[in-house]
């Protein structure tokens, strides 16, 4: 085991530069990509949430803006410059985590050591897309105030300084979305629940985590007054008519009951291991980020991602067992196997799906090169994947303050396929909604000039299903977007869109 432990760093050395390799020549996801972009445009004066009509709150561009500067500043594609900057965090995040417990390790490897390789493999290997999403990063800066939450679980006391910086980390993760929130609750009430005393909850990455975002949800509204003013309502109205998911699809999707049944078993197992309550901590917190996916009502698969990694950390000493994790000798073969084929399957979805595709290998892409090299493009449609990360890879500017036209499904939802009668207060408010994003299309138009327009006209439309809608006769009861569009024509079909070129003036 010694022998094993003077090569741990060399092995988490080599893990993170193949990984490097793996992802670098590769394109990162449509969310992303957007993130990047936008953030440049803001770097370049553009003003977030008005000349760019987006529902992540702030500190999700904030994070963004060193990858763009170093791509502008050493003259590295922005893509593998984001690509770094993501293996920077899981640097330093890893880093933190192994110093913290380096005495734990000492007394007890095998427990330790298979927690902090959990760990690697859940910030290298994530399903394909998630790379970089948000929840991507969240259980990559956290993962430091999880291992300060187990050691203290173990009865390990945590050094002030290194507890401080893991707190700092986890605030900037956590603070990437509100259902985050649940993750710190659940395992700063186990400490209190455990202690007896809120003043259990008082301590140096606890005090930070707070702090760090207290100052942060009091910034928002000085810096970006038009989020709290203008996005939020905005999207209150309209999200959850296109994108919400019933409850109960919830309940028997695939991954939920993969998570039910790991659960059991790790309950039926935990009495037979040495350190229960440090396993404890990563259940905690996948199931804190199960509730935040549960919260958001979207059923995106990338959003249980920090479910299924801390799962994952959670379960590889079970796998392991024997003397290796120092459990009592009582797990039963059993037992072993399902963690270990919960590890495997798990894995399996983390591997599966290889790198996102790239947008070169696309029809669109080669018109793009074709008609518009560096030009403009706009995109009427409800998947951002339509515009991003095409505008990063084909190196065109995005004429279109939305990065898809989110507020329309759902507002489409609300006026016909309710099957209810609205309030007349709600039938206006979707209606004036309606009405000022079909408007905001057509300054776009007049304002950006795009040389190709994309339209989706697939016959069932994501997230307008099972409703009828076409995106032209939508846009041209606008007379303003009339006016406009009169300057374009159909250039070329591809399948599920239509492309039109601007004609001369």
């Amino acid at each position: 085991m010694n022998r094993v432990l003077r090569w741990t760093p060399w092995i988490f050395v080599l893990a993170w530069l193949g990984a490097l390799s793996y992802y670098l020549p590769g394109t990162v996801n449509h969310d992303s990509a957007w993130s990047l972009y936008s953030t440049g445009r803001w770097l370049d004066g553009a003003r977030f949430y008005v000349d760019m009509v987006e529902i992540n709150p702030p500190l999700n561009f904030y994070l963004h803006v060193p990858p763009v500067l170093l791509s502008r500043w050493t003259g590295l594609g922005l893509m593998p410059s984001f690509v770094l900057w993501i293996f920077a965090m899981v640097a330093a995040s890893l880093s933190l985590s192994v110093r913290m417990t380096r005495e734990a390790r000492e007394d007890d490897p095998g427990l330790w050591t298979l927690l902090l390789l959990g760990a690697l493999i859940a910030s290298l290997a994530v399903p394909r897309g998630s790379f970089g999403q948000r929840e991507h990063i969240v259980v990559v800066l956290a993962f430091g105030y999880f291992f300060c939450a187990a050691l203290r679980a173990s009865g390990r006391p945590v050094r002030r300084g290194p507890a401080a910086v893991a707190g700092l980390l986890a605030a900037l993760g956590l603070a990437l979305k509100p259902y985050f929130v649940l993750v710190p609750l659940l395992l700063e009430l186990r400490e209190i629940v455990r202690h007896r005393s809120i003043r259990a909850a008082i301590r140096p990455d606890s005090i930070v985590l707070v702090s760090v975002g207290i100052l942060y949800g009091m910034s928002v509204p000085l810096v970006h007054p038009e989020y709290l003013r203008d996005v939020v309502p905005l999207a209150l109205a309209t999200y959850s008519l296109g994108f919400g998911v019933p409850l109960r699809a919830f309940l028997v999707q695939g991954s939920t009951l993969l998570l039910v049944g790991l659960l059991l078993c790790y309950l039926v197992a935990r009495p037979a291991m040495k350190q229960p309550r440090v396993n404890d901590t990563f259940w905690l917190a996948a199931l804190g980020f199960f509730g935040a996916y549960v919260w958001q009502m979207k059923g995106f698969p990338y959003h249980t991602g920090p479910v299924m990694a801390l799962v994952l950390v959670a379960l590889l000493p079970l796998a392991a067992g024997g003397p290796l994790v120092g459990d009592r000798g009582l797990l039963e073969p059993w037992q072993r196997i399902v963690a270990f084929l919960g590890v495997v399957v798990i894995g399996t979805l983390f591997f599966a799906n290889g790198r996102y595709p790239s947008s070169r290998e696309t029809e669109l892409y080669d018109v793009i090169e074709r008609e518009a090299p560096g030009g403009t493009i706009a995109a009427f449609g409800s998947n951002m994947s339509l515009g991003f990360p095409l505008v990063i890879e084909a190196g065109v500017t995005w004429g279109s303050r939305f990065p898809t036209l989110w507020p329309v499904p759902g507002v489409w939802h609300g006026l016909h396929g309710s099957g209810r009668s609205l309030p007349p207060g709600e039938e206006r408010e979707l209606e004036r909604i309606m009405d000022w994003t079909r408007r905001a299309v057509a300054e776009d138009l007049q304002t950006f000039r795009p040389d190709l327009v994309v339209v989706d006209v697939r016959p069932r439309k994501s997230l307008f299903d099972p409703l009828e809608f076409d995106w032209l006769t939508w846009a041209a009861k606008d007379p303003l977007f009339q006016e406009e569009w009169r300057h374009y024509a159909l250039l070329e079909r591809l399948g599920p869109q239509d492309v039109y070129e601007r004609r001369p003036d």
